[in-house]
This record gives structure tokens, C-alpha cells and sequence, in this order.
């Protein structure tokens, strides 16, 4: 909802912008920028007071607004589960018969000798400083 709102508000503040294409004899007709947003100011204030003048149309609105907000994250999900489906439906690699084998072989026994995985970690000689 918010998006169409954003989208109305950016097309009339473009529409604001073109120009007219008309000779400029026809100035005396046209609306400045001091009364356009004064008329903006006054719509915003009459819209304030809708719902004390037409409080059953805002109850209305009220729940078409929850009823729509629902039905979006109902779709949200729909739409994360169906993705999650497709994402996960693949189970390992997908096999496209450009490789035949694998690039290297697996080791069968490890590469490093036992006293050399046992080796303690020590940290350098003279370790660098920090500037303050």
C-alpha cells in the first residue's frame, strides 16, 4: 500500500515538472508553488478529520487494511516455502556432463606426519605495533 502511495506522490511531482508546451499568455491561469502546497495542506487536514465525519467508512477501511495485510504475509509464506522447496529439491550437484572425474584424487591417509600435527602454535618472534 505504501508503494502506491510513494508511486502517486513521485508521478505527481513529475507530472509538476513538465512543461506545459504552451505560449506564455496563458500565465495568468496557472497555479504557483505557495498555493499548491497551501492546497495540499488543506486536503492532508481535511483527510485528518474523514473518520470523525465517516466513522463506519473508517471501520470499513480499518479491516479491509488488516484483511489485506494478512492476505500479504499469507503470501509472503506462500512464496518463502515455494522457494525454499525449489531451493532445496536439487539434493547435491547438478550433473551436467562436463567433468568426468574429480579434479584431484582423496588422500587415503593424511598428508601431515603425526609429530607433525601435534606442533604447538606459537605466535611471531617480534609482533607488530600499534600506532597511537
Amino acid at each position: 500500500m505504501m508503494f502506491l502511495v510513494k508511486v502517486a506522490f513521485w508521478l505527481a511531482v513529475l507530472v509538476l515538472l513538465i512543461p506545459t508546451g504552451g505560449d506564455s499568455s496563458h500565465r495568468s491561469d496557472q497555479v504557483g508553488a505557495g498555493d499548491a502546497m497551501s492546497a495540499a495542506y488543506a486536503a492532508v487536514d481535511d483527510l485528518r478529520g474523514f473518520c470523525g465525519r465517516q466513522p463506519e467508512v473508517c471501520e470499513i477501511a480499518g479491516r479491509v487494511g488488516s484483511t489485506f495485510t494478512e492476505k500479504a504475509q499469507v503470501g509472503a509464506k506462500m512464496l518463502y516455502e515455494f522457494l525454499k522447496d525449489q531451493a532445496g529439491d536439487h539434493g547435491g550437484a547438478t550433473v551436467t556432463g562436463s567433468v568426468t572425474e574429480p579434479a584431484a584424487p582423496k588422500p587415503e591417509a593424511p598428508s601431515l606426519a603425526p609429530d607433525e600435527m601435534q606442533m604447538p602454535w606459537r605466535g611471531p618472534e617480534n609482533p607488530p605495533r600499534r600506532r597511537s
